[in-house]
């Protein structure tokens, strides 16, 4: 189960495309997001989905001849290897990574949330124990039989 909330933090930079305003609909005037269960569980799926794709994709980018020199240099930088600058991303891993984002975006939407949204969520969860429990939750609801 860490490993899915690990993602979700590290995935925040990747999708962050909008800048969170404090006047969203989802922010209240304290500027504590207030999110509806409907809205964690779509979060949820889509982060579920996401997952198993970036597992899948980081199999695959294992694989490549650019691998070790693409981690070295993330290591190097203090950054995920997804966001290194596409020049910095080596050979094979910078499609792999363009894929991660594509799909990612994909099942944001497709789950019926904006990118802004799940990024308020996942910036949020970073700060909230009571939301990331919830997270929690319903992460082992969908995952255990």
């Amino acid at each position: 189960m860490p490993s899915l909330l690990l993602f979700l933090v590290s995935l925040a930079p990747m999708l962050l495309q909008e800048p969170v305003a404090q006047t969203s609909p989802l922010v209240s005037q304290a500027s504590n997001p207030v999110f509806t269960d409907e809205q964690i569980e779509r979060y949820v799926s889509a982060v579920s989905a996401i997952e198993k794709r970036r597992a899948e994709i980081l199999r695959r980018a294992k694989n490549t001849n650019y691998w070790t020199a693409t981690v070295q240099l993330a290591n190097s930088t203090n950054r995920d290897i997804c966001s290194l600058p596409a020049n910095q991303q080596l050979g094979e891993i910078r499609n792999l990574c363009r894929e991660l984002l594509e799909f990612s975006e994909q099942e944001i939407r497709r789950h019926g949330l904006t990118n802004r949204e799940f990024n308020q969520i996942t910036l949020a969860q970073q700060q909230d124990r009571q939301l990331q429990t919830r997270i929690q939750q319903r992460l082992m609801r969908l995952l255990l039989p």
